[in-house]
């Protein structure tokens, strides 16, 4: 990578490094995901509330009230986990997929196509 001279280049640049981190540990999460023999979206449920627990995160659904014990969840643990959600309740086999990428790819081709919403006849011309 070519040496970052304004703050808002190395900025960025610190960016690009580290998604190509979380992409790779994300893909071993999936990795463990298949592992363990996960194919269903209770087993799952059950797996991310114990491993939320070992973290010292909030497990029920919500923020966590304030005092509780549970920290807030990593929103970009929600996310990844949320994709693996989406892939079971979908159906998609997880086991012949090798990373995040590919996840994203068969998620969005098993999801049924969304209509288009009818215009209204009186708002043309309009914008």
């Amino acid at each position: 990578m070519k040496q970052s001279t304004s703050p808002l280049a190395r900025a960025l640049s610190d960016v690009a490094r580290e998604v190509v981190a979380v992409e790779t540990r994300a893909d071993h999460v999936l990795a463990i995901v298949k592992s363990a023999g996960i194919r269903d979206l209770k087993s799952f449920d059950v797996a991310v509330r114990d491993a939320y627990k070992q973290n010292g995160w909030h497990q029920a659904r919500g923020k966590p009230r304030k005092g509780s014990a549970g920290i807030r969840v990593p929103a970009t643990v929600k996310q990844y986990v949320s994709h693996v959600r989406a892939a079971l309740r979908l159906e998609v086999p997880l086991g012949r997929l090798k990373s995040f990428y590919e996840l994203r790819k068969a998620v969005k081709a098993a999801r049924p196509p969304v209509a288009a919403k009818p215009k209204d006849p009186q708002l043309a011309g309009l914008r």
